[in-house]
């Protein structure tokens, strides 16, 4: 136990413009000296899984340290990970499938706290709500089934011939429907914007996960539509938009918008016959740094 040791998780983007590229490191230091020097605990604390779901270079700010005890750590990500050896290693400690009350927790961990008064008792807030522990993080209970329900929309669709029809898409918990009275989930992971075709009211489009879907049968059910030539899990899902021909309903209108260094605005024309982009308008502004 070091009583006077302070730790500092960090960012590093290196060269990168992207702090979601794979050069970046997410390096463990820690101080005994109240910040006077610093010594290096892991160079690289996502390195050892190599994918996505460890997400510590999105989402590391996800961070907490046992108070009674400096060689407890938890980091989150897309999952939980804890240290037993004050951050030298870090070992998987939930899974992003399976069942609640187990080591299942909704994906994406942007937030963990440790209870007050039981240190064993710890809060986790994920893309799918508050999660609880009660033994040091090895299972999970959802507290959001009954009081805590949140669902955050990106964008919702109605239908001008069928009154009532809600149809959206959201943050990482899938498409939602209401046709009929009551809300079902058709697909899981990143929602976007809903359409309902213009001609025919049984034709939904809805844009997932960087890519486009489709119901033929008014949004019970969606498949996906492959777009030939155009790009597929780069399309970002929040800002992409949709819109449809007004005399054409074959016609789609597809946009996003993405900002790095660069800010780039583009949409294509899409056939739906033939699920072909016909075109590609692209715009661009480099921003000072």
């Amino acid at each position: 136990m070091f009583p006077n040791r302070i730790f500092v998780h960090c960012l590093d983007c290196g060269n990168s413009s992207s702090c979601n590229s794979s050069s970046s490191t997410t390096p463990l230091f820690y101080s005994d000296d109240f910040g006077i020097s610093w010594v290096t605990q892991n160079s690289d604390v996502a390195a050892p899984s190599n994918n996505y779901y460890f997400g510590l270079n999105v989402y590391f700010p996800a961070f907490e340290v046992m108070p009674n005890d400096d060689q407890i750590i938890y980091v989150g990500g897309g999952v939980l990970h804890k240290s037993t050896n004050g951050g030298s290693s870090f070992q998987n400690q939930t899974s992003y499938n399976g069942n609640f009350g187990g080591t299942w927790t909704h994906a994406d961990i942007r937030a963990i706290n440790l209870s007050g008064t039981n240190y064993n008792t710890l809060f986790i807030g994920t893309d799918g709500g508050i999660l609880r522990s009660t033994n040091g993080g090895n299972n999970y209970d959802n507290l959001g089934t009954t009081d805590l329900v949140m669902t955050q929309f990106f964008d919702i669709g109605t239908s001008s011939t069928r009154e009532n029809v809600v149809m959206g898409g959201t943050q990482d918990n899938g498409y939602f429907s209401n046709l009929d009275g009551s809300w079902n989930v058709q697909i899981w992971g990143d929602g976007g914007q809903t359409l309902t075709d213009w001609s025919d009211n049984n034709i939904v489009y809805t844009r997932f996960n960087g890519g486009l879907y489709k119901s033929n049968n008014g949004g019970h059910s969606m498949i996906w539509e492959s777009i030939h030539g155009a790009p597929g899990s780069d399309w970002s899902r929040d800002y992409t938009h949709i819109e449809q021909n007004q005399k054409d309903p074959n016609i789609l209108y597809l946009g996003k918008n993405t900002q790095g260094n660069d800010v780039e605005n583009e949409f294509q024309i899409f056939d739906v016959t033939t699920s072909t982009v016909s075109n590609k308008y692209v715009s661009r502004t480099k921003l000072s740094n």
